[in-house]
């Protein structure tokens, strides 16, 4: 059983702008980011197209959140990847304190960290629910911060190992309970 996708965006179908408060796929819930094409600013080329979390002369620390809001079952594990390829070099390295949440089920806060920084992070499920993907900058805004160049979520199948071993255990138990009757 493969993984299955649930969320991809490299931010490709995203116009290179600055100060932009809308995104094909995420809210700018607060702040603004800008859209950097590869080559320019220290986004890596060749690559994708980068966001960086702290937009040009944003007014307070942005925050961007997935427009989709994932619904979660209990016991299901999922993989949360993103890709921080660079620090926008405009004004200088800046690595921005940034914060990842996905609900109650997945945060976490980054700080001190070099670029290139790659995150991949496995989380279970502990009862049922839906959130979107946020990532919240914070430092107050100077209008250079960490790029954002892709992020996916993806369903993590239970290895087809846990299932055989469950049957084989139920197994035994069977054979136990018919022994101790016989």
């Amino acid at each position: 059983m493969r993984a299955a996708t649930v969320f991809f965006d490299d931010f490709s179908a995203d116009t290179a702008a600055f100060s932009k408060t809308t995104l094909t796929n995420w809210n700018v819930v607060q702040g603004n980011v800008d859209v950097v094409n590869p080559g320019s600013f220290g986004c890596p080329s060749p690559g994708t197209k980068c966001v960086d979390l702290d937009g040009t002369g944003s007014p307070a620390p942005a925050i961007i959140e997935t427009q989709a809001i994932f619904s979660f079952v209990t016991g299901e594990q999922y993989e949360l990847f993103f890709d921080i390829p660079a620090l926008n070099t405009g004004l200088g390295n800046n690595n921005d304190a940034f914060r990842v949440t996905i609900g109650s089920y997945y945060s976490e806060d980054f700080t001190g960290y070099s670029a290139p920084l790659t995150v991949t992070r496995q989380f279970s499920i502990g009862s049922d629910g839906s959130a979107p993907i946020t990532f919240t900058l914070l430092d107050q805004p100077n209008d250079a911060g960490p790029f954002l160049s892709g992020v996916s979520l993806t369903q993590v199948p239970v290895p087809a190992a846990i299932w055989l071993f469950g049957t084989g255990l139920l197994g035994l138990v069977g054979m136990a309970r018919r022994k101790k009757a016989a």
